[in-house]
């Protein structure tokens, strides 16, 4: 009976591939990055709440899309640029851009509380922000701007 089976049975393996960058990330860059390039400039725009410390404006903008979708646009734009020779510095910008808008985050939920908040810290953590996505944003226009590499069976 089961001589049968596996000779009715037939099993195709196929040889395993080098594996280069996420392809799929990579291929979703272009998306990524004019995701994160709308968020830019919609944080260019949240200026005017920081300056008037409106922390309830500025904790909706965060929670609203584009911004709410920066951290899977960013890691797309990292896992696709990470083969390239920019990758260390492309995850290292992503990790400060990140910490900025946590910081930028946590300030207006306190502010939000009741509690105080300087009006400099606050602007500081706004302004870290952008200008974290800006130095990631210039290094992942980099990445993305590498062609996809095909692995070649030499």
């Amino acid at each position: 009976f089961l001589a049968q089976v596996a000779a009715m049975t037939t099993v195709a393996v196929s040889p395993a591939r080098p594996a280069r960058a996420d392809i799929t990330s990579k291929l979703a860059s272009s998306a990524a990055l004019r995701n994160a390039k709308s968020v830019q400039k919609k944080l260019s725009t949240l200026e005017l709440y920081v300056v008037q410390q409106d922390y309830v404006s500025i904790k909706e903008s965060l929670r609203v899309a584009p911004v709410s979708d920066i951290r899977k646009s960013c890691t797309t734009l990292v896992r696709g640029g990470d083969d390239g020779p920019d990758a260390q510095q492309l995850e290292g910008r992503y990790n400060t851009f990140m910490s900025s808008l946590e910081r930028l985050d946590s300030l207006a939920s306190v502010g939000m509380r009741g509690r105080k908040v300087s009006s400099g810290d606050f602007y500081a953590a706004y302004k870290s922000t952008v200008d974290g996505l800006v130095s990631f944003l210039e290094v992942a226009q980099e990445a993305a701007d590498i062609p996809v590499q095909y692995a070649t069976d030499e």
